[in-house]
């Protein structure tokens, strides 16, 4: 009876037995897929751990918890070779730069940068940043090359230019024709600002820093990031939040400074020399950007130098945004007797808002400065 009501083919039996071997052997080969993929990440982790145990025990410390501490900062213009087989990151080196985020159980976590879409946060710890790369593909770009030597050359142009400049309007005093309100060192730093110390930072530090490392790029660009986290470069905000009453007193004094520069046959003026440490200032992020623009358009493969000029671009930018706010300080009206702009600390940022006055019952437009002792 069985039989009569199955009618069992030969073609049934071939198509079942075909579904049934094909499901198996897709069984069977994702089995060895997985245990390959297994072996290969744990061959992965091994080589990476052999391979950097060394270089990562000389940036990071454990300590008895598990957790990542930093090593201390290398000392500034410590000069590296580009053939160090690790070249440190700034964000690991530079007390002042943000630590990188942490998970519980210590791992570092990723962050999308700022200024570039195609590379690590700054602030990220990545083996492949911390290895050196081959800089000879760097300087065989010739556009690349040419940006460089624009840096350096402009940066000793810059430094002379200051330096004549001084010597011109520095030494006002000497002069027997001066007029009274100009005499005194106090009418001297209204004049010249802090000018001075600007001249200092470029020629000590700035300068020699790009001659030591001009074939070590990485290096330039992560100790120059590390003199804006530390604060050298503020005194460009202190230049400039003086600025206004630089421009007032040679308005007053605009006859006598076109005879004297006559006399000593200076072509630009003082205008021009005591307008050039802004010019400056603006002009690296401009050469900062092409930098980088070559970079992606001439293909080179080293991600490390790639992630520094860009964290360098980024702080240079905020730098020149603080600059230009600064000049708005003095204008601060209504301050105490009391107080005066060296009480508030450093200044860092000012914002507008919209207020709302209760009296008059009217919106306006308001602007709050953050100094370091008001945050």
């Amino acid at each position: 009876m069985f039989y009569g009501l199955v009618n069992v083919t030969y073609f049934d039996l071939v198509t079942v037995g075909f579904t049934f071997t094909v499901l198996i052997a897709v069984q069977i080969l994702n089995a060895l897929w997985a245990l390959k993929d297994k072996g290969s990440v744990d061959c992965t982790d091994n080589c990476v751990s052999v391979v950097g145990d060394d270089n990562i025990r000389k940036l990071l410390k454990i300590n008895e918890n598990g957790t990542d501490v930093a090593e201390k900062t290398p000392p500034i213009l410590h000069k590296r070779s580009p053939s160090s087989p690790v070249t440190t990151a700034t964000s690991v080196t530079s007390p002042a730069a943000t630590p990188p985020p942490t998970t519980k159980n210590g791992k570092l976590q990723k962050q999308q940068s700022e200024q570039c879409e195609n590379h690590e946060d700054e602030d990220t710890i990545s083996l492949e940043n911390l290895l050196p790369c081959d800089h000879t593909e760097i300087y065989s770009s010739n556009k690349i090359s040419y940006i460089i030597d624009e840096l350096l050359q402009t940066e000793g142009n810059y430094i002379n230019n200051l330096k004549k400049g001084l010597q011109n309007y520095g030494n006002l005093d000497k002069y027997d024709k001066l007029p009274e309100s100009l005499r005194g060192e106090d009418k001297r730093h209204q004049l010249l600002g802090n000018i001075e110390e600007i001249l200092d930072l470029h020629e000590k530090q700035i300068l020699p820093l790009m001659l030591g490392n001009q074939r070590d790029l990485k290096t330039m660009f992560d100790e120059m990031t590390s003199y804006i986290d530390k604060n050298q470069f503020y005194c460009y905000v202190t230049f400039t939040m003086h600025k206004q009453t630089s421009m007032q007193l040679r308005k007053d004094n605009r006859e006598w400074f076109q005879n004297y520069q006559n006399e000593i046959n200076d072509r630009l003026g003082i205008d021009s020399f005591l307008v050039q440490p802004i010019q400056r200032l603006t002009r690296y992020p401009l050469l900062l950007s092409q930098f980088i623009s070559e970079f992606y358009k001439s293909g080179i493969n080293c991600k490390p130098v790639l992630v520094s000029v860009c964290k360098l671009e980024t702080r240079m930018r905020r730098l020149l945004e603080v600059v230009n706010q600064s000049e708005e300080v003095l204008s601060i009206e209504e301050l105490p007797t009391e107080f005066t702009i060296d009480h508030f600390g450093a200044f860092r940022r000012s914002t507008e808002f919209e207020a709302y006055s209760c009296r008059s019952r009217k919106k306006f437009k308001a602007k709050v400065f953050l100094f370091d002792q008001y945050l």
